[in-house]
């Protein structure tokens, strides 16, 4: 799961995979490259989440959200995946492991940090990385 979780942070588009495949899979032992393999294009391919691997929007992966804090610092939120688009903004957030509150919890916040920095926040999605793709969206 951590290993297929960093690739896809690498991943911006389709083609971008497509050329850099190779390089991606570097990391992951040779066993289990086609697994992986497999994942990632059924994420990359699957109908409700293929236009979010296009060029089409403006892709920012593992980017950090400041947050001011009271203590005159800043806290620190880094969605996985920040798509833009105009002022519209869609958030995807990988996850391993069992659904919880907790996760659907942390995207609706980054999507309301979103909208506080003026977006208008269309879609909030969690992936579940496990032996089949889960799709939840908050």
């Amino acid at each position: 799961g951590l290993q297929l979780h960093e690739i896809m942070a690498k991943i911006t588009t389709l083609s971008d995979w497509k050329q850099n495949q190779e390089k991606y899979l570097s990391i992951i032992p040779e066993k289990d490259r086609k697994k992986i393999k497999e994942q990632i294009e059924n994420i990359l391919k699957h109908p409700e989440l293929q236009e979010y691997y296009s060029s089409e929007f403006n892709i920012l992966n593992e980017r950090a959200i400041l947050i001011p804090s009271d203590k005159k610092a800043f806290k620190l939120r880094r969605p996985d995946r920040i798509l833009t688009k105009g002022n519209e903004a869609v958030v995807i957030d990988y996850k391993t492991g069992e659904k919880t509150n907790k996760h659907k919890q942390q995207i609706n916040e980054y999507g309301n940090l979103l909208e506080e920095i003026g977006y208008q926040t269309k879609e909030k999605i969690l992936i579940y990385l496990g032996k089949k793709i889960e799709i939840v969206r908050a």
